[in-house]
C-alpha cells in the first residue's frame, strides 16, 4: 500500500535490482548476511530493502452498555506510530549494516504496510526486481498449510527468481 523511502542512493545504471526482505528476525538477518557474502556486487547491484508491517484496522471496543469506546482508536494510532518507527529503525540499521560491509553498496529502503506476501510481490514488480531474497523460518509442510509462508507464497507468485535462505 504505502511506501516510505527511508534511504536511497541507487545508481543511475545498475545491472541488477536485488530485493531483500527484512522483518527483524534472525532468519531475515541471516538472509541479509548471506546475500552480502554470496550474491551482491557493490559496483553494479541496486539493493532494495523491504520491510512490510501488517495493516491493522482501527478496532473500536464496544462497552457492555452498547456505547463505543474511542480510547481504542487512539491506542491503535499510537501502536501504528510505534510500528512505523520500528520499521524505519529496522531499515536504517540494515542500511548501516550493508554500508559497514561495503560502503559502495547502492541501497534503497522501503517501509510498506499490508499483507507481506502481497506487498513484497507488488513492490518487486514496481522496482523491476531481478531477484528477491528472503529468510526461511523453517516451517514444515503442515505449518505452511495452516498459517501460510511468505517465502512459499513468493516462490509461487513472484515474477522473478526468489532465493529462500535457510539457516545452516
Amino acid at each position: 500500500m504505502e511506501a516510505t523511502i527511508v534511504h536511497d542512493d541507487s545508481p543511475k545504471n545498475s545491472t541488477r535490482t536485488i530485493a531483500i526482505c527484512i522483518d527483524g528476525s534472525d532468519f531475515a538477518q541471516h538472509a541479509l548476511e548471506w546475500a552480502v557474502k554470496n550474491l551482491l556486487k557493490a559496483d553494479t547491484d541496486n539493493v532494495v530493502l523491504l520491510n512490510v508491517r501488517p495493516y491493522e484496522q482501527d478496532t473500536l471496543a464496544v462497552t457492555s452498555f452498547g456505547s463505543v469506546d474511542y480510547m481504542e482508536s487512539t491506542y491503535s494510532q499510537e501502536v501504528e506510530k510505534n510500528e512505523k518507527k520500528r520499521s524505519e529503525d529496522l531499515l536504517k540499521n540494515a542500511v548501516g549494516f550493508l554500508k559497514s560491509c561495503n560502503p559502495k553498496f547502492s541501497i534503497q529502503a522501503s517501509a510498506l504496510i499490508g499483507d507481506p506476501r502481497e506487498e513484497i510481490i507488488i513492490q518487486a514488480d514496481k522496482i523491476k526486481a531481478h531477484i528477491i531474497v528472503v529468510g526461511s523460518r523453517g516451517m514444515g509442510a503442515v505449518q505452511r498449510a495452516l498459517i501460510g509462508s511468505t517465502s512459499d507464497h513468493l516462490t509461487h507468485h513472484a515474477h522473478c527468481p526468489v532465493i529462500v535462505v535457510k539457516e545452516e
